[in-house]
């Protein structure tokens, strides 16, 4: 994470994300095994795109299908999720 996104007030206002496209054209958001499981590539920051290039490259060696990075900088919110006071099941 990027000391800008420690900063109290910080919005996300850009995002990168990491498409594998395969033989026939089809493309996937590219997503890693960590830890605590699956966790997919996308990024707020370049810190952080720096970071999972060794990721997709080694996606691309094994696949060998191509990856390309994407920057997005339209961002719609199309729903905002609050928490709830009551527990739900």
């Amino acid at each position: 994470m990027s000391d800008k996104m420690n900063t109290p007030g910080y919005r996300i206002r850009e995002l990168w994300v990491f498409v594998s496209i395969d033989a026939d054209g089809d493309e996937g958001m590219c997503a890693f095994m960590s830890e605590t499981g699956w966790m997919p590539m996308i990024a707020a920051d370049m810190k952080r795109v720096d970071s999972l290039r060794p990721i997709a490259q080694a996606i691309c060696n094994e696949s060998g299908s191509t990856v390309e990075v994407r920057h997005l900088t339209q961002i719609e919110t199309v729903e905002t999720i609050s928490p709830r006071k009551e527990k739900v099941n």
